[in-house]
């Protein structure tokens, strides 16, 4: 067997004498060595290069963990965008556009537009007998109803619902009407008499005091331009 000694000559580097008396160092190994290959030491150079490569990667690892817990890092399954949320959790209201039902047009306003709006078809039927079907200013009694504006509203939008060409008129823009700041309700079809006007009225089933034959005029009176039914 092998033996590990001090060196003969007095080196302090230990020897080894083989079993055929070769002396050789013990940090000299071959085939049969007993001891191994000595162990790989990291060099300074070694270590630098190390740290080198690691700093890097550490620097991500932190800028990664400081965005998500800042929150800038979208959860799983998010689309990516951020949507605000109030405190309860619930998604902020972020330049929604209001979804809300405009305040509606007052029943003055609704007649005074209505009324604007026909004065083109009042205009051509000027001189020529066509049916009245009804003229109410607020305060009117009639028909057990006290009508204010929203009545006369009501009223103009029922009898335009059966006869959509009804048009709407202020008698105070007139001369063939007697009392100013009523709205009159008319049918724009033209008849050759009044007589023919007031035919189509009972046709149509209105009693006399709801239906009769007019004219509208700038110049002429009241007499001349109104048929009542008999």
């Amino acid at each position: 067997m092998p033996a590990s000694q001090r060196d003969p000559l007095g080196d302090d580097d230990p020897v080894i004498i083989d079993e055929d008396g070769n002396i050789r160092p013990a940090t000299s190994y071959g085939p049969t060595s007993p001891y191994g290959p000595p162990s790989p030491r990291s060099t300074p150079s070694t270590r630098s290069g190390l740290w080198i490569l690691l700093l890097p990667i550490g620097a991500v690892a932190v800028l990664i963990i400081i965005a998500v817990l800042a929150g800038f890092v979208p959860s799983s399954g998010s689309s990516g965008s951020s949507v605000p949320e109030t405190e309860s959790g619930e998604p902020a209201q972020v330049g929604r556009q209001s979804t809300s039902v405009p305040a509606t047009v007052s029943a003055l306003d609704f007649l005074t537009q209505d009324a604007h709006a026909a004065e083109g078809v009042s205009d051509s039927i000027l001189g020529k007998w066509v049916p009245q079907l009804s003229s109410k200013k607020p305060g009117t009694v009639a028909d057990g109803i006290t009508y204010g504006y929203d009545e006369i509203r009501d009223h103009y939008l029922g009898l335009k619902q059966r006869y959509p060409d009804a048009i709407l008129v202020r008698s105070e823009h007139f001369s063939s009407f007697t009392y100013p700041d009523y709205w009159v309700v008319l049918v724009p079809r033209v008849f050759k008499t009044g007589s023919s006007a007031n035919s189509w009225c009972e046709s149509e089933g209105f009693d006399k005091d709801n239906c009769f034959a007019k004219r509208l005029s700038h110049s002429g009176g009241p007499r001349a331009n109104t048929m009542f039914r008999k």
